[in-house]
């Protein structure tokens, strides 16, 4: 595993073969209007988009970022989290990997980790953002954007990428 790189107190160690990125803040800053997810990452065939939402540790939040944890906690047990936060920076990831020609033909899977949230609330996330994948405008998208949305906690996202990533 390569050095770990921390987002949201969290620590994420990829695989030497993952040819990870952290995109949010990288090489597409300046980009204005565009939200992007936090990490691209590659595991077997797939080009996957990774999003980290909240944390068990809100220790390492500044001052002022308590009140937008509080917020994103709010958007969560609202129902409003998918539409305002995750689809927005799958679809934007997705315009800006296709504008640099970095798709390579393929669909991207969209796995998102948010935390701490029980079962309940994962699966209604995962059915909300399955729903919005296909059908946010007025008609559906004539092309898809994502693949294999999956919505993780700790313990199952390091199970289904547990040779590409681990999450601690």
């Amino acid at each position: 595993m390569k050095e770990p790189i921390f987002e949201s107190g969290m620590s994420f160690s990829f695989s030497a073969d993952a040819k990870d990125e952290k995109i949010d803040g990288g090489r597409a800053n300046g980009v204005v209007g565009l939200k992007l997810v936090d990490f691209i990452f590659r595991h077997k065939n797939d080009m996957v988009f990774l999003e980290v939402k909240g944390s068990m540790n809100t220790d390492f939040l500044k001052p002022g970022a308590k009140k937008d944890h509080e917020e994103f906690l709010d958007k969560v047990k609202n129902g409003s989290l998918a539409q305002e936060e995750l689809i927005p920076k799958c679809r934007g990831t997705y315009l800006f990997m296709h504008l640099m020609d970095e798709l390579d033909g393929k669909i991207p899977a969209f796995a998102v980790l948010p935390e701490p949230f029980d079962t309940a609330d994962l699966m209604r996330i995962k059915d909300k953002m399955e729903r919005l994948i296909a059908h946010e405008a007025p008609k559906p998208w004539k092309r898809k954007y994502a693949k294999l949305i999956g919505v993780f906690n700790r313990k199952t996202l390091n199970e289904v990428f547990k040779h590409t990533l681990t999450v601690s």
